[in-house]
């Protein structure tokens, strides 16, 4: 017997928890719990990440625009985009804080984060 893999891609894409832990055998709230105690995130919140990562690289490397790459990405609508992206760099910009040191604009004086994705 092969049992699917959660890390298959696309596995999390347009999918509940419940489907998800209906496919791997696990109760949703389990598949839940074993995500945040191995990737400290949900199952949820890794997909909008990685669709969050995908759009980036879109960004940078086609010449789609917006609207196209909001629903390639598996985005509903370019406000969804925003806000993920948003949430994104605030995390970000939290797990950031805590280190010492950073490279500045010479420019301007501001502190940097460089690029993450």
């Amino acid at each position: 017997m092969v049992l699917p893999s959660a890390s298959e891609p696309g596995a999390l894409d347009g999918k509940t928890d419940h489907d998800l832990g209906a496919r791997l055998f696990v109760s949703a709230r389990h598949l839940r719990r074993l995500f945040l105690q191995h990737l400290g995130v949900t199952p949820d919140q890794l997909a909008r990440s990685s669709r969050t990562y995908f759009a980036r690289r879109l960004l940078e490397d086609t010449d789609l625009t917006i609207e196209e790459i909001t629903f390639a990405a598996g985005f509903g609508s370019v406000r969804q985009l925003n806000r993920s992206t948003a949430s994104s760099e605030r995390a970000i910009r939290l797990a950031m804080s805590g280190r010492e040191a950073r490279p500045s604009d010479e420019r301007t004086g501001n502190q940097m984060l460089g690029r993450w994705w």
